[in-house]
């Protein structure tokens, strides 16, 4: 809550709207339908974020996520389109996520913690 007040998300307004065919909760209030003001967009039926408005000095930052993936016990957007101003400034596609853990191998060795732990 505090990152979305930060840039500008009003958390005091709430609403449902319709967004490329979705319904979705919007956080943020939402005055001009064309212009619409810091808000994130979430998916009423998966709750995933869709939309992610950030609205600062007179520029428009817009970031839109599509295609998620379940990828262990988490989902993630397979695309993000992130736009300035309506104009694309970048794209991700990601075509394959591989999670690595700050934790060592031998840590999940069942095997062997056994054999050193046997006699708890």
């Amino acid at each position: 809550g505090l990152r979305l007040k930060t840039v500008g998300v009003d958390l005091n307004c709430s609403s449902l709207k319709r967004y490329k065919q979705k319904i979705c909760y919007v956080v943020g209030n939402i005055k001009d339908k064309e212009n619409p003001s810091s808000s994130l967009w979430v998916d009423k039926d998966t709750f995933f974020p869709v939309r992610y408005i950030i609205k600062n000095k007179g520029e428009t930052l817009e970031v839109l996520y599509h295609n998620w993936h379940r990828v262990s016990r988490t989902w993630y957007p397979m695309d993000i389109t992130i736009l300035l101003d309506n104009v694309p400034v970048f794209l991700i596609n990601v075509e394959k996520f591989k999670l690595k853990s700050d934790f060592p191998d031998f840590l999940f060795d069942i095997d062997k913690l056994y054999t050193l732990y046997q006699k708890f």
